[in-house]
């Protein structure tokens, strides 16, 4: 994970960092990649915001339609990346 800028949202008296997260998917690998993703979310609630990016090497709608549901948007937001 790497800093990227401070959140102005204020959660129990503390600003939290907006982090960002990457990694690679393909329909084989989206629930891997989905419990990797809804982990670093649940372990990081309340004290930052994630930003997730996902390399997409071949998913299908459906399965990022399933990892989108998966991980909450109050404190995160996935971004698919298209790679040829």
């Amino acid at each position: 994970m790497c800093e990227v800028s401070y959140l102005g949202r204020i959660r129990n008296g503390k600003v939290g960092m907006k982090l960002a997260i990457a990694t690679t998917a393909s329909d084989a690998f989206a629930l891997p990649a989905t419990v990797m993703m809804r982990s670093a979310v649940d372990s990081l609630v309340g004290k930052h915001f994630l930003d997730i990016f996902v390399l997409d090497c071949g998913m299908t709608s459906r399965s990022r339609q399933k990892m989108k549901k998966s991980i909450p948007g109050s404190w995160a937001k996935v971004h698919f990346i298209p790679i040829d």
